[in-house]
């Protein structure tokens, strides 16, 4: 028997992630707009969090976008299939 993967729209998937890295970090006023290098991320953090994205919503982000780019941006692009390693 599949998993059956939530159905939420794009702002409930971006919220829900903003959520749970603002549980990793223990900052809750995370945005969008926002790093996740910056607010104190680290690379075992990042793949705990692409495994968890890809469990819970079957999306791909990219690690390199997500040090690079806002959270925002990494999310999007993961829904646009346009994340890469």
């Amino acid at each position: 028997m599949s998993e059956k993967v939530p159905t939420l729209n794009q702002n409930e998937v971006r919220q829900r992630i903003l959520d749970w890295i603002g549980e990793e970090l223990g900052d809750h006023h995370i945005t969008g707009a926002d790093n996740f290098l910056e607010l104190g991320g680290h690379s075992m953090m990042a793949i705990e969090l692409k495994a968890r994205i890809a469990r819970e919503y079957g999306l791909s982000i990219s690690l390199a976008d997500l040090f690079q780019r806002s959270i925002s941006v990494v999310v999007a692009r993961a829904e646009d299939g346009k994340a890469t390693v």
